[in-house]
């Protein structure tokens, strides 16, 4: 079990994050073996590429846009990097790209917090919290991930289960029983919050990208020259710091990584019986998403919100119309924000807003010549949008440095470990404080770094009283590793008071028999004492009275 400590992004903007992988020992190695009897005389399916994902926002996440079709994008573009990343990578090794790849089965999106079904209302732990989600089964679903906006402790921003073959986790890990209550392990949450404010997206996209890797059986990067060269190219996505996805090799998985989930995938999500991998298909009706030969998609029947489109339903007969517009619907919600709930675009004059302005972008109203929404207009980039922060490509999430013609950097000076600190493009000499550029022709502003920002070269992160603290990569897991994961010592005592239990129970009547004595001994000799402390407070009272 390892925590992943984003303990900042490498542009030494954001806040600490643990992301994490959990790995349960000791479990089903019985079905393991059977298994691996399996592998010997089936081969691996080539066709299967595609990794099917059950994603779910809570009410939360679902309240920082308020809008489903917000929701549905937000969820969309995480996925969206998750094939940029993934597709070009070969995996087995012959020269070419296994284009393995990741599509929505399924979403749900919880708005109402007071829904009786709904089970995470309250405020969780995220140990607690993903315990919660994993108590729900996913067999129809190579991962399943649950996006929040929690302030989770810590600055944790992710926590999964490993993709493991000797041990349960990760894809395609069927919902069974684990230490007496039933779980699904090819589970993972992310929170899109950290220290109270909104996480960029990029880090967002980053912390689902690591997740996943640990989900398909990646560890950490080595500190080596081939898997974690660092320097101009950057390190790779599953360093055990987080990057910012400014240079080469930050969106790319190290040959490390690659060789660690190729086992993984072939033998998990290929195979040609146990692998949950699925060929690629042009559409997957009821995921929400309008795809290739689809007029709509509403999702399934229980959570449509329209009625405009045919929903998904479990077997359906051959003359149902899912993802296709009902009689005299013109358009669909599903299909474009610029169309109306009475199924028909909305007019040019109805001034209707389909995307609202933001720190980083213009509103844009619905045109009438089209049900989706015009193309995003962003604001100028560098434009200053938080108080350290600048847009990029419409989007809040890049350092202030940039603004004045620098780039962000880690100072060395321990007085200055928790300031925002910035260098001369390329030149790490000149990385200094903020407060050391604060003067004429540069004038940046004096600026201290934000609570788990990293510090002392990304070995400690800033605490809220701006002191570099040095990470701890086990506490935030411990409370749910001693209770998924029992240690060998304590099941071999189970093991001893199983088979010895007419010693234990002797045990136990002796222990009560010296109990009792040794009680009423003391409630003799309490007797005593206490009439002994009530002549005293006597005496203590005539003294008061007396003065």
């Amino acid at each position: 079990m390892i925590i992943y400590k984003e303990a900042d992004i490498e542009a030494s903007l954001f806040d600490r994050t643990s992301l994490s992988r959990l790995k349960l020992v000791g479990h089903s190695k019985a079905k393991r073996e059977n298994r691996g009897n399996a592998r010997r005389k089936r081969a691996v399916n080539p066709r299967k590429t595609t990794c099917t994902l059950f994603l779910q926002a809570d009410h939360l996440f679902y309240e920082r846009y308020n809008d489903i079709g917000s929701v549905l994008q937000q969820l969309t573009h995480h996925v969206q990097t998750l094939n940029e990343i993934f597709n070009p990578i070969d995996f087995d090794g012959n020269g070419l790209p296994d284009n393995i790849g990741f599509v929505i089965k399924k979403i749900k999106i919880n708005t109402d917090k007071n829904d009786k079904k709904y089970k995470f209302p309250d405020n969780y732990g995220v140990e607690r919290f993903l315990e919660m989600f994993s108590e729900e089964n996913f067999d129809d679903y190579c991962l399943a991930y649950m996006f929040t906006r929690r302030d989770f402790e810590k600055g944790t921003l992710g926590l999964a289960w490993t993709g493991d073959w000797e041990n349960a986790g990760g894809i395609c890990e069927k919902y069974d029983v684990f230490h007496g209550s039933r779980k699904s392990l090819n589970t993972g949450v992310i929170t899109t919050f950290n220290y109270g404010k909104d996480v960029p997206s990029i880090v967002s996209h980053m912390t689902f990208a690591h997740e996943i890797g640990h989900s398909m059986g990646s560890n950490h990067d080595p500190e080596t020259s081939v898997c974690s060269p660092g320097g101009v190219e950057g390190t790779y996505l599953m360093y055990s710091i987080a990057v910012w996805a400014n240079k080469p090799n930050n969106k790319k998985f190290s040959k490390c990584s690659t060789e660690s989930m190729s086992k993984i995938i072939n033998i998990k999500a290929k195979h040609d019986i146990y692998g949950c991998f699925i060929e690629n298909k042009i559409a997957i009706c009821g995921n929400s998403l309008v795809e290739e030969d689809e007029e709509c998609d509403c999702g399934w029947k229980d959570n449509c919100r329209e009625q405009c489109c045919y929903p998904q339903i479990s077997h359906p007969p051959p003359s149902y119309k899912a993802c296709r517009l009902k009689n005299g619907a013109t358009c669909s919600p599903s299909a474009g924000s610029c169309c109306s709930n009475s199924c028909r675009p909305y007019e040019k004059t109805e001034e209707i807003i389909c995307s609202p302005a933001s720190r980083c972008q213009e509103k844009r109203l619905c045109d009438g010549n089209s049900i989706s929404c015009p193309s995003p207009l962003y604001k100028p980039n560098n434009t200053l949008c938080d108080t350290d922060l600048v847009c990029q490509q419409g989007k809040c999430s890049a350092s202030i440095c940039l603004a004045y013609n620098l780039e962000p950097c880690l100072c060395e000076q321990p007085l200055h470990h928790c300031h925002v600190c910035c260098q001369k493009l390329g030149q790490s000499s000149t990385c200094k404080s903020s407060f050391s550029w604060n003067e004429s022709p540069t004038n940046l502003p004096n600026l201290l770094a934000r609570p788990g920002s990293p510090c002392a070269n990304y070995k400690g992160y800033c605490d809220v009283f701006h002191k570099c603290r040095s990470v701890d990569e086990e506490s935030s897991l411990n409370v749910l590793r001693n209770f998924l994961s029992p240690s060998p010592i304590s099941l071999t005592m189970k093991e001893w008071i199983v088979e010895k239990w007419y010693l234990v129970l002797i045990m136990a009547i002796s222990l009560i028999i010296i109990l009792v004595s040794f009680c009423i001994r003391e409630g003799e000799r309490g007797g005593n004492l206490w009439e002994g402390d009530r002549e005293r407070e006597r005496e203590k009272d005539k003294i008061k009275r007396i003065y």
